[in-house]
């Protein structure tokens, strides 16, 4: 803050010391040189100073104005591309975001499409076996069961409508 305040302050101080650096010669070359009376030459001197100090001060003001006009336009100018180039960076990562979701949903839709239909004995016979594995039971030790394999109670056990159709078959036969 205080750096800021003394660049402020600099040209101000600058333009009170020339001023009075010309003020005081004019009053010594007044004074002395031509021997002008005090009061006359401290009036004068006075009317020096300030018209001095108020000229080259509108100047000065009027030079940063200018300045801080043409910079004040530089920085929103900046300011707005910086924003535009946010809102532009937001925008491709939220279509990059719509896209990726989109490949997911079209990945997943295909690999439900391509997942084959398998008969509900194999879906059964596959439970069975990571039941097994899960129980810590290898698939060598026990053989999975196949629909042949069943023992009599186990097909009595059976609905009809899920029965092997050997044993459908041979109870037509009988009948």
């Amino acid at each position: 803050m205080r750096k800021v305040r003394k660049i402020v302050n600099f040209p101000f101080q600058t333009l009170f010391h020339v001023c009075t650096l010309i003020t005081t010669l004019y009053f010594v070359v007044v004074f002395f040189g031509k021997g002008v009376e005090i009061y006359k030459s401290v009036y004068n001197s006075l009317i020096l100073f300030t018209a001095l100090y108020l000229g080259f001060g509108i100047a000065v003001v009027a030079i940063f104005m200018i300045m801080s006009v043409s910079k004040e336009k530089e920085l929103l100018e900046e300011l707005a591309l910086l924003e535009e180039k946010k809102k532009a960076e937001e925008e491709a990562k939220l279509q990059k975001m719509k896209d990726a979701e989109q490949e997911i949903r079209d990945f997943t839709r295909s690999k439900l499409q391509e997942q084959p239909k398998l008969p509900d004995d194999i879906l059964n016979i596959d439970l069975e076996n990571e039941a097994m594995n899960s129980v810590g039971l290898m698939d060598d030790e026990i053989p999975p069961l196949e629909p042949d394999e069943m023992s009599e109670v186990e097909a009595d056990e059976l609905m009809p409508d899920e029965a092997p159709l050997e044993d459908v078959t041979t109870e037509n036969k009988a009948n």
